[in-house]
Parts: structure tokens; C-alpha cells; sequence
């Protein structure tokens, strides 16, 4: 059976990187980007907005990856930058919201590994390739202080391997 997916994963992604934003759009704006952004939409005409999601919530979780680059199109490629540590505290919402996986970056039913996970926020166009390089990075660095030296994509499909140890190893690595 597909499991149904809580359709605030999204949602709650870019309202983190909305309180993330603290700056004007220039030094001599008195506004925030967002609030210009809110005022530049608001005066489109009603027949030229857009929907902010091409899907409905539900079949995020679902969607094979490749079709995930499909909102990104939609917002006209648009790139939310992050940095490593904002990524992985993502890479944490996304293995919480959507359930944690071994022997494939997702599941049929939507779950991921640390990589699938990583992939997905990229897709969505939630950071850069760099942007995951160097979060991987950053998990890396703590498997090595752990004295593992397998990479993590590979330490996450051992079989004994839990959730928990998964999103502990996240949790460092954001530290």
C-alpha cells in the first residue's frame, strides 16, 4: 500500500529558509526581498499566476526522482541556497517526514537513504551540487572521527543499521 505523504515537508523546507533571510533586497531597500517578492506577485494579473506547486502534496513523496526537477521548471529554476549545514538539517526533515530506506536511494513508497535524500532536496532545487558535496563532507568528517572510513552512503546500508543511528549521525555532522 502507498503511503500517504504529510504535505508540509515542503512547506516547512522553505519556511525554514524564509527565516533564514534577514536582509534587505539592497542597502538603500528599506524592505526585505520577501516582502518585494509578496508585492511584485500580488501585482500580477490574475490570468498570468501560477500555482506554487505543479502538484498536489500528496504525490511528492511518490513521484519518481526524475519528475521532482519538474517543480524547479515550474519556479522557473529557481535555487534556494543553502549552506552544508542547512542542507543536512533538510536531509534530516526529509528522513523524518518521509521514512528512512537501505538498498536504494528511496523506496516505492517514498522513503530515502541519506543520499536519496540529498538528491531529492537538489531536485527540488534546494540547494546546489556543491551544496551536497559539502554536506557529505561534513558526514564524512564524523564517520572519520568515528573510525569508519567507508563512505556514508555506504555505512547507511549495513543491515543492522537503524534509523536512529542515521539521523544521530546527521545530527553531528550539523553540529
Amino acid at each position: 500500500m502507498i503511503e500517504t505523504l504529510d504535505s508540509g515537508l515542503i512547506e516547512e523546507i522553505e519556511a525554514f529558509l524564509r527565516s533564514q533571510i534577514k536582509r534587505t533586497a539592497h542597502p538603500l531597500v528599506s524592505k526585505s526581498t520577501d516582502e518585494l517578492v509578496r508585492e511584485a506577485l500580488n501585482n500580477i494579473p490574475p490570468s498570468k499566476q501560477t500555482e506554487r506547486s505543479p502538484l498536489p502534496g500528496n504525490l511528492w513523496k511518490i513521484l519518481p526522482d526524475w519528475m521532482l526537477s519538474a517543480r524547479r521548471m515550474v519556479l522557473s529554476n529557481v535555487v534556494f541556497e543553502l549552506n552544508p549545514k542547512e542542507h543536512i538539517r533538510l536531509t534530516i526533515a526529509v528522513i523524518e517526514r518521509w521514512g528512512w530506506t537501505q538498498s536504494s536511494t528511496r523506496s516505492k513508497s517514498g522513503r530515502r537513504c541519506i543520499a536519496g535524500s540529498q538528491l531529492l532536496l537538489l531536485r527540488l532545487g534546494y540547494g546546489t551540487e556543491q551544496t551536497m558535496k559539502d554536506a557529505g563532507k561534513l558526514i564524512q568528517e564524523v564517520l572519520y572521527a568515528r573510525g569508519v572510513s567507508e563512505p556514508y552512503w555506504l555505512w547507511n546500508e549495513h543491515p543492522r543499521r537503524t534509523r536512529n543511528e542515521v539521523l544521530g549521525l546527521l545530527k553531528e555532522a550539523m553540529k
